[in-house]
């Protein structure tokens, strides 16, 4: 027998209690909630069994009615039993209809009505109980007759506006607002405010949800929450800017629990398995910073402004939840639709005013059954009726790609969340043939194709389309393989190579799982720039002391000069966004700038820009990422990240600056302490010519002996004797030294090397940098 001790003593002195009469329905109310906490406790059956049978001997009132029902209700609960519930509803009506403006008695109905419920019963005809509503629907009811007996009710306030936001079928949000709007006028409590808040959203009126979260605020309201609540609020309103300035709000709040668990609701919609387990790991002092460095991460591999990825996330999720809601096909797969058979239903109430979802996210799982859709052998065969194929399409154990979690979006919100707005989108409509709907997205790494399928909507990510050489053909446009499988499947007597289907099927599987674990929001551009961008970490720029040197190479073809050059000549416009990573503590920095490059005569469209720009950064280790653009930013390319350090040369350790490299007659000079570097910008050396290398050195000490080692050997084959070595010593006069050293490349034939610069100190201290060098035929 499992019960508290102070549980017992309550309940004891509840049935010592004398009958309360109906003038004293508030002490009534009051031993009401003290028997329901008390009881809350007990998980014996037996216990609760005696319980009922001494309170259906005292003498018939409306407190010995409430009494008898709470048991009752409790009784069920633990025995998952629907026969004591049912006891219950009939014995708290009789008490509520005694007199309807004791409020106790509906309260305690919406807890029995609650109780079937989440136990999965069916709803029956019964006490306050309308045909056709489920139990979800009656305790609403419940909960305004509690509110009409006394509208500064404020847990009946709150707990009727969590009630109605459970509620799928016909939800009575309209009809639970007047209520709220007069309970929270009278009392406003900030967890009624958010109740009316959520309610208001959940009706379509999203300016007055916004109205009512900043009362929520102004009453002492969570700011996490509050910040979190508005950040959804105004982004579904179409406003951005505001819908930012709250999230930071909730950003700089998160370490609350509600608040936590808010931003995370959002966050796991894009989040990595093992983003979402750092998430859950994290002290609630460093909730904030994982937020901001998260968000940071991801504008910064998006070469976006700071804080465009976190709009597009919420843009994505006011449209996803839309047009993707999920319906009873599409969780056809997953039983967990009621309230009570979902595990985490109780967290989920925390996150209704907008967007949703399980906590977990586990990984996509392949469909357990493997098998061949249809033949044997080398080959599938293509049965010819299009109904039984669209029939197996649809089947939960072949096709499924995908088994999510969550249940409140369909697979195309779960990947419109992750990668947004298909480049491409095809479907096929004709006899007997379900919904079916493929999105294209060209991405960084490669394209990725989903397929989508259900009865009444494309609604379940595939393994692959069914075998129908129309289906497929119509496909074409996405990718030519679909047009050589419709030829296969139309001409090949029935028989389609076991090896292409099975190449398709992978590729579709893998797709899905990139698709279901990664996010993305490249730039796009009409005309893509063809660059090439070289980086380095020196101690000492020219004049802004230490930072990143960064030069170009910009093919012409798509570059416009400005009408009126600012000087003679003619000047091309270029914009640099950097987005800068700082490896160690996560932080990103941003810097845009626009710059004129000038030109003697205009550039043919087979010539390139070349020019130089620096950032200034203090000593670290970083990760750039670097876009550039014309001025109307209709042409431009957002380069692949470059790592780099920038070294601390007047610490006291031994260090080296990234290695420059030119050679005698490059097109371009790259001036470092009042010394001129040629390079090619484009990054090549011509074989033969004698490489010059300019590096500094740091951490130096005076009048010691230093040897510096600089060796080109093979990139892939260090091993091989296709190699040149050179050895310089040095016995410095202070702590930093620039040096620029040249090495014949003699015989050294074109293709890739790397070049490494060892330098080693009087005490052992071994420094080594290392830079590709792409050798090319003499011009």
């Amino acid at each position: 027998m499992v019960c508290r001790a102070a549980g017992l003593v309550a309940i004891g002195l509840f049935f010592l209690t004398p009958s309360v009469g109906l003038a004293q329905a508030n002490a009534g109310a009051s031993s009401a909630d003290s028997l329901q906490d008390s009881l809350a406790g007990i998980s014996s059956p037996d216990l609760l069994e005696a319980f009922r049978a001494r309170a259906a001997d005292l003498p018939s009132s409306p407190a010995s009615q409430l009494r008898l029902g709470l048991i009752l209700t409790r009784l069920g609960e633990v025995a998952h039993d629907r026969t004591p519930l049912d006891e219950a509803l009939r014995q708290l009506a009789r008490a509520a209809d005694a007199r309807d403006d004791w409020p106790a008695p509906w309260i305690a109905l919406v807890q029995a009505k609650l109780a079937l419920f989440d136990g999965g019963f069916p709803p029956k005809e019964g006490p306050y109980q309308r045909i056709g509503s489920d139990y979800l629907l009656g305790a609403g009811d419940a909960f305004m007759r509690a509110l009409d007996a006394d509208p500064t009710n404020m847990q009946a306030a709150e707990l009727l506006g969590k009630t109605v936001l459970r509620q799928v079928v016909q939800p009575q949000g309209k009809l639970a607002l007047p209520y709220l709007r007069r309970a929270t006028a009278a009392h406003p409590t900030p967890a009624a405010l958010l109740a009316l808040a959520r309610v208001s959203h959940s009706v379509g009126d999203d300016s007055a949800a916004a109205v009512v979260l900043q009362r929520f605020l102004a009453v002492g309201g969570d700011s996490g929450v509050g910040g979190i609540e508005l950040a959804r609020t105004f982004s579904a309103l179409g406003r951005p800017a505001e819908a930012a300035t709250y999230y930071q709000m909730a950003v700089r709040h998160a370490g609350s629990p509600p608040a936590r668990r808010l931003l995370r609701a959002d966050l796991v919609w894009i989040m990595s398995p093992s983003e979402q387990a750092a998430f859950d790991s994290l002290q609630a002092d460093s909730v904030g910073r994982w937020i901001t460095h998260f968000w940071g991460e991801r504008d910064a591999k998006s070469g976006r402004s700071l804080g465009q990825r976190l709009a597009e996330h919420y843009r994505r999720l006011v449209y996803a939840f839309a047009h993707f809601r999920a319906t009873p096909e599409s969780n056809q797969r997953n039983p967990r639709l009621s309230w009570g058979n979902d595990p985490d239903a109780r967290l989920r109430e925390e996150s209704t005013l907008k967007f949703d979802v399980l906590p977990g996210g586990a990984e996509p799982q392949r469909s357990r059954d493997t098998r061949p859709l249809a033949g044997n052998g080398s080959s599938l065969a293509s049965p010819d009726a299009t109904g039984s194929l669209y029939a197996q399409a649809t089947s939960q154990s072949l096709l499924n790609a995908y088994h999510p979690d969550q249940i409140l979006l369909d697979d195309r919100g779960v990947i419109y969340i992750r990668y947004g707005e298909p480049d491409q989108r095809a479907t096929y409509a004709g006899p007997n043939v379900p919904a079916n709907e493929s999105w294209k997205y060209l991405t960084p790494s490669g394209e990725l194709i989903f397929h989508f399928v259900g009865v009444t909507a494309p609604t379940r990510l595939q393994e692959h389309l069914v075998y129908f050489s129309p289906l497929y053909a119509s496909r074409s446009q996405l990718d030519p393989r679909y047009e050589q499988l419709a030829f296969e499947l139309q001409h090949g007597g029935g028989q389609v190579r076991a090896e292409m289907l099975e190449e398709e099927r992978e590729r579709n599987l893998e797709a899905v799982r990139i698709g279901t674990t990664t996010d993305a929001f490249p730039l796009r551009f009409a005309h893509r720039l063809d660059a090439v961008i070289q980086t380095y970490g020196v101690g000492h720029l020219s004049p802004e002391g230490a930072g990143a040197l960064l030069t170009f190479a910009v093919r012409a073809n798509y570059l416009t000069p400005l009408d009126h050059a600012p000087v003679r000549g003619v000047a091309y416009p270029l914009r640099f966004r950097f987005l800068i990573e700082e490896l160690a503590n996560g932080q990103v920095i941003e810097r845009d700038t626009v710059r004129n490059f000038v030109t003697s005569v205009p550039l043919t469209d087979e010539q390139y820009l070349t020019g130089q720009t620096a950032v200034p950064l203090p000593p670290g280790r970083y990760l750039i990422h670097t876009v550039l653009a014309d001025q109307t930013g209709q042409s431009g390319v957002a380069l692949a990240p470059d790592t780099i350090t920038v070294p601390a040369l007047n610490g006291p350790q031994l260090t080296l600056s990234d290695l420059v490299l030119g050679y005698a007659g490059a097109t371009q000079q790259v001036t470092l302490d009042s010394d001129q570097i040629p390079l090619d910008p484009l990054g090549v050396i011509p074989s033969g010519a004698d490489v010059t290398v300019y590096y500094q050195a740091g951490g130096l000490r005076p009048g010691q002996r230093y040897r510096a080692e600089l060796e080109i050997h093979r990139r892939y084959n260090p091993g091989s004797s296709e190699r040149v070595k050179v050895s310089f010593d040095d016995q410095p006069g202070q702590s930093t030294v620039a040096y620029r050293r040249t090495i014949s490349l003699g015989s050294l034939q074109p293709g890739e090397y790397e070049l490494e610069v060892t330098v080693e100190g009087p005490d052992g201290a071994k420094v080594v940098r290392r830079r590709m060098l792409n050798l090319v035929a003499s011009r």
